[in-house]
């Protein structure tokens, strides 16, 4: 038996060299040459170069097979293979019976041929279009096991039932809510998060994404947490790198001014408004965008002390008249509230904007377990405080139109997402529960990815299921279960059509491609 080590080279059943650049519970990480694919293998799927060549099997073949599930067999081995009635020393004859396989010579070195795309179907590449660009980008996240920004609708299960539960979901009346996806691992709650953004845009709302990690990232942690949403943040026509600045100014633009918001309570609102329409008059706000920006967002590397100091030094500036406010304190027990005040601020000023409101996803959020006891407990704090909110019981802020969705297993036993349960059925939020995935859910998004491969490469050969069928009995023959079978099924059916078709490499500067 061997021992993988980080930066080790290593030979893939099927798919070539590689190196392993991360360690794995069941086995590596492995960057593949051919494909500059990362793939996450068992040890049995590879060995270390050096030996790659000592005596492999070859694998198996069936007399009536199509060349299709020949290079399957190929690509997968003898040892990933759902045949595996010879997997070691045996090979399977047509009517099923088993002869000994011939044994290599011993100064003889049989070395397994890494399969090659057959050459009348390798894709030339073309120009590209728009929607074949989109397609590509979309392919490019599922290779790397990646919720695609593309394409969501087609590449959505039950998309019309989500759609109707989002519709319902989101703040239209100008209230607040709280919500929760609910789901066991590999149920595919970051995917229906990411088609709740989506639809939330399509509806007229800005949206902000984080993933808690229960460490760096964690509600315990309001000030990297508004500075990972805050950098999210986006709507549909409005992708700029200064969110939050951008925002002031089309409030500003639409007449809103520090006066007619300071009703609502909200001071760091109202103040960074003021300092922001100064600068816009005074015309520093260009030349000063990432600072302000960074102050807005909550970035560590600046602090408002700084900006506002930096900023009262140019002509026709004074230092008293520069209010920009970060939104989070450092004063510890005002963090949960603040916490709460820059959801609800960002809110009302995405309305100001000309947006609906703010649809906010956080995900991952069963991570937030093994907290320090004073993390459990702001944690907590910061729950009880939005909870507060979210049930019209804090009268010091105003009522806004902002959606916070929550992805978690629903552990009960977990006292954090009891009480995320708790308050929402106590604030009229609503919970989406997502269910085991079955093989025919499996096999029917693969005819979906393959009808957005065929649009990527212009690909005229008909979707063959036997492909899928063959991948999906890949995954279970190395164990996944339901937690990690649909994203590694995902990845494997994707490298399985590029290993097939061969869409064609990136030319280089100047290099004229297959169609020229």
């Amino acid at each position: 038996m061997w021992t993988p080590q980080v930066g080790m080279k290593v030979e893939v059943n099927g798919m070539g060299p590689g190196t392993i650049v991360k360690l794995t519970p069941a086995g590596a990480l492995v960057q593949i040459e051919r494909f500059r694919l990362q793939v996450d293998l068992k040890l049995d799927a590879m060995r270390p170069a050096e030996i790659s060549g000592n005596n492999q099997p070859s694998s198996p073949k069936l007399e009536e097979k199509d060349e299709t599930l020949d290079l399957i067999d190929e690509i997968i081995g003898a040892k990933g293979s759902h045949r595996e009635a010879a997997a070691a020393s045996t090979t399977s004859d047509t009517v099923g019976h088993t002869q000994s396989a011939p044994k290599p010579q011993p100064e003889q070195q049989v070395r397994r041929p890494e399969p090659q795309p057959p050459q009348s179907k390798r894709i030339a590449s073309l120009p590209m279009d728009p929607e074949r660009l989109q397609a590509r980008k979309t392919l490019e996240s599922l290779r790397f096991g990646l919720v695609p920004n593309g394409h969501i609708e087609q590449l959505t299960m039950g998309f019309s039932a989500i759609k109707d539960w989002a519709f319902a979901s989101f703040p239209e009346r100008g209230f607040q809510r709280m919500h929760k996806v609910v789901g066991p691992y590999g149920t595919g709650k970051s995917h229906t998060m990411a088609v709740l953004r989506y639809l939330a845009e399509q509806a007229g709302y800005l949206v902000a994404k984080v993933e808690v990690d229960g460490n760096a990232i964690s509600l315990s942690e309001p000030a990297r947490l508004v500075n990972a949403l805050w950098n999210s943040v986006r709507g549909n026509g409005f992708e700029t790198e200064s969110p939050l600045l951008s925002l002031f100014e089309r409030a500003i633009q639409y007449g809103y001014t520090p006066h007619s918001v300071a009703n609502l309570h909200l001071t760091k609102l109202t103040d960074n408004m003021a300092t922001i329409q100064l600068l816009a008059r005074m015309g520093y706000t260009e030349t000063y965008q990432d600072m302000i920006e960074g102050v807005l967002n909550g970035s560590e590397e600046y602090t408002a002390t700084e900006v506002n100091s930096k900023l009262g030094k140019e002509p026709n500036l004074f230092l008293p008249q520069l209010k920009l406010r970060s939104p989070i304190s450092r004063a510890v027990a005002e963090r949960s509230h603040d916490l709460l005040e820059a959801l609800v601020s960002c809110a009302v000023l995405s309305r100001m904007a000309g947006f609906k409101g703010l649809v906010v996803t956080i995900d991952e959020f069963e991570v937030e377990v093994n907290l320090t006891k004073s993390k459990q407990a702001q944690l907590m704090e910061v729950i009880e405080v939005l909870g507060s909110y979210m049930r019209g019981e804090n009268r010091s802020l105003p009522a806004s139109p902002l959606a916070v969705y929550f992805g978690t297993l629903g552990q009960i036993t977990n006292p954090a997402d009891a009480r995320l349960d708790q308050i929402c059925k106590q604030s009229s939020g609503m919970i989406y529960t997502l269910g085991t995935w079955q093989k025919e859910q499996r096999l029917e998004l693969a005819q979906k990815i393959y009808a957005l491969y065929q649009q990527s490469y212009m690909l005229d050969k008909p979707y063959s299921g036997k492909i899928a069928e063959e991948v999906h009995s890949l995954m279970e023959n190395r164990g996944y279960d339901d937690s990690g079978m649909l994203r590694q099924f995902i990845k494997w059916y994707v490298t399985f059509l590029d290993m097939l078709y061969g869409p064609p490499e990136v030319p280089k500067h100047g290099a004229k491609s297959e169609a020229n």
